[in-house]
């Protein structure tokens, strides 16, 4: 799908997300992503839990969320990781 717009609203303070909302060609909101729960993963604050809320009357109701128990950054990752084969192959 391609948005006409996503409008982020942030927590200025704490540098975090909170909400982004997805807008379709002819201006209507159809998604809503919020951002929650947040505590200290891998040594930083960030939140835990996105929640994915289609607002289209069909989807009523309907949500998907992802929670993060753990959390690495600055990892190394070989480059080939990434290598246009690899991600073809879905490795």
């Amino acid at each position: 799908m391609t948005w006409s717009k996503i409008i982020g609203c942030f927590d200025r303070k704490e540098q975090l997300p909170l909400r982004q909302d997805f807008y379709d060609e002819k201006g209507r909101l159809v998604r809503q992503m919020t951002f929650d729960q947040v505590r200290e993963l891998g040594g930083r604050r960030i939140p835990t839990r996105m929640t994915i809320i289609p607002r289209s009357e069909d989807k009523k109701g309907h949500q998907t969320s992802i929670t993060y128990d753990q959390m690495s950054f600055d990892v190394d990752v070989d480059e080939q990781v990434f290598s246009l084969s690899n991600l073809c192959r879905g490795r």
